[in-house]
C-alpha cells in the first residue's frame, strides 16, 4: 500500500486563526474533514491519517 504525507503548516496563537498565516492548516483540516478523519495531538504535531483510493494519506 502506498503511503502519502500531507504538511499544513501554520502560525500558532488564536491571532492567527484563519488567516493567509494559517492556510495550511485550514487546508489539511478541510482534506481530514472530507476524508471522514479526525486529528490526533502528539507531542510535537497533530495528526490524522485517512484512507483515499485504497492509499494511507498521513
Amino acid at each position: 500500500m502506498s503511503r502519502y504525507l500531507i504538511a499544513g503548516l501554520g502560525n500558532i496563537g488564536l491571532e492567527y486563526a484563519h488567516t493567509r498565516h494559517n492556510i495550511g492548516f485550514d487546508v489539511a483540516d478541510e482534506f481530514v474533514a472530507k476524508h471522514g478523519g479526525s486529528f490526533r495531538s502528539d507531542r510535537l504535531a497533530d495528526m490524522a491519517t485517512v484512507k483515499v483510493k485504497g492509499r494511507e494519506i498521513l
